[in-house]
């Protein structure tokens, strides 16, 4: 394990990573995708607010043609009305600044709650999150994930102090809101926190009734979907439903890869988006261009794609180094880290929370029949960093803890460049019009 480091000598570079993962939020605000989702959700805010139409008792449909619950557009309604909202922009803004206030939450919940001997993996977890062009791409959008990073903050706090009542009962009534704004990663997160803690045997001294009453609590907003979903399968499942994951087996689906049908499927996701890898989700065959950007002169110069080989390299090294550990330099210690990655040692509440979100998160989506998006993964937050933190800081001397705190700030600025390089894509470019981003509003001729 890493020796605490000197929080004031990194402090500088750590509140560095939060001004610039602050300003790439911000950023141009005009460039945001406004496509059917986004329009859905901004109209059904202007016409809520404006009286022109009912408050929603449902969300909108999803892919497989059920309606949403519906916190999933209450919460949009209620950014909304607090920040004034008339335009997609003003709207994107808004959870651009919830997402802020979710970075800065996780900042103060590491400075106030964690140990001294954990703070260094959490604080490098947080700036690898705070620049990743995932986490950048995802806190800019008028979508229903997008606002995951600040409930789950508040379910964290509530979960770390679950033998107090209060903590207790945060932790359950958050956990049961995370699935009624998105289903595909909320509940099964929430899930994933409750099946940790049982499994490693922590549990007790839990407050499970004040859990119990915060769970009961927030599955109250659900309720009348929950009647409109025992209508739904009583009446039999819309033909959209089948017609999804029978094209989502077979490969014909623009969501599905072939990374869908091999199991660990969802680990791959996690740990190529921990690294910033993958933009090809929101770019399709844009991804091409992309690498070769910027342009000088009017000829590619490819640094995206250096930057991109540069954290997947550094990724690989911090695998490698790892595997290391566990075989050849100090078994006992490589077994305590694979034990503490399951829940099955658990030393600190560090450990059970990342083998809550990395082992049981994925187990789930691992023996279920759904398939795990990128998108879903934003419901983590932070807890992707904090994983490829853990893993380089994991070793049995002082040099090769250096050596982890050097690679690791490699990839802080690894992903800083491909943020930046992403975000100055998108601007020149007006989106990415033949990829899922579609054309940015800002370019679409709209008021």
């Amino acid at each position: 394990m890493a020796r605490p480091i000197c929080i004031n000598r990194m402090s500088i570079f750590f509140a560095l990573a939060l001004i610039v993962g602050v300003a790439l939020r911000l950023l141009w605000p005009g460039d945001i995708e406004y496509k059917g989702d986004e329009r859905y959700v901004f109209e059904a805010v202007r016409n809520t607010l404006s009286g022109r139409a009912p408050w929603p008792s449902l969300g909108m449909s999803s892919g497989v043609g059920i309606q949403n619950p519906g916190l999933s557009i209450w919460v949009f309604i209620v950014l909304g009305s607090i920040f004034g909202a008339d335009s997609p922009v003003e709207l994107a803004r808004a959870v651009q600044w919830t997402n802020i206030f979710a970075m800065v939450g996780l900042l103060v919940f590491i400075f106030r709650c964690v140990p001294e001997e954990d703070r260094e993996s959490w604080l490098w977890g947080a700036a690898l999150v705070f620049l990743n062009p995932f986490e950048v791409l995802f806190q800019r959008k008028i979508w229903a994930p997008s606002v995951f990073p600040l409930l789950t903050v508040a379910m964290l706090s509530g979960w770390w102090f679950r033998q107090r009542a209060l903590g207790a009962f945060v932790w359950g009534g958050i956990g049961a809101l995370l699935g009624q704004v998105q289903m595909g990663g909320g509940f099964p997160l929430a899930l994933a926190f409750v099946l940790g803690t049982l499994v490693a045997g922590r549990g007790r001294g839990v407050r499970w009734g004040y859990w119990l009453l915060g769970s009961l609590l927030g599955v109250l907003p659900m309720l009348n979907w929950l009647r409109y979903l025992w209508g739904v399968v009583q009446s039999g499942l819309p033909p959209s439903y089948h017609e999804f994951y029978q094209q989502l087996s077979s490969q014909t689906h623009p969501l599905s890869s072939w990374m869908d049908q091999i199991p660990g499927q969802f680990w791959w996701l996690w740990s190529t988006g921990a690294a910033g890898i993958g933009l090809d989700y929101s770019l399709h065959r844009e991804v091409w261009a992309f690498l070769a950007w910027p342009e000088l002169n009017g000829a590619p110069t490819y640094l995206a794609g250096v930057l991109s080989g540069i954290a997947a390299l550094v990724l690989l090294l911090i695998l490698l180094r790892t595997a290391r550990e566990i075989f050849y330099r100090d078994k006992s210690s490589g077994v305590s880290l694979v034990q503490g990655l399951i829940g099955a040692k658990v030393v600190s509440n560090t450990t059970l929370a990342l083998a809550s979100s990395f082992f049981w998160f994925g187990f789930i989506f691992t023996v279920s029949p759904f398939f795990a998006h990128r998108h879903y993964l934003l419901v983590a937050f932070p807890f992707q960093g904090l994983w490829l933190a853990r893993l380089a800081l994991w070793n049995s001397d002082q040099q090769n803890v250096r050596t982890g705190r050097i690679l690791l700030g490699i990839m802080c600025l690894a992903l800083f460049g491909i943020s930046l390089l992403f975000m100055i894509y998108i601007h020149a470019n007006g989106g990415a019009p033949t990829g899922d981003f579609g054309v940015a509003y800002s370019s679409q001729g709209q008021g």
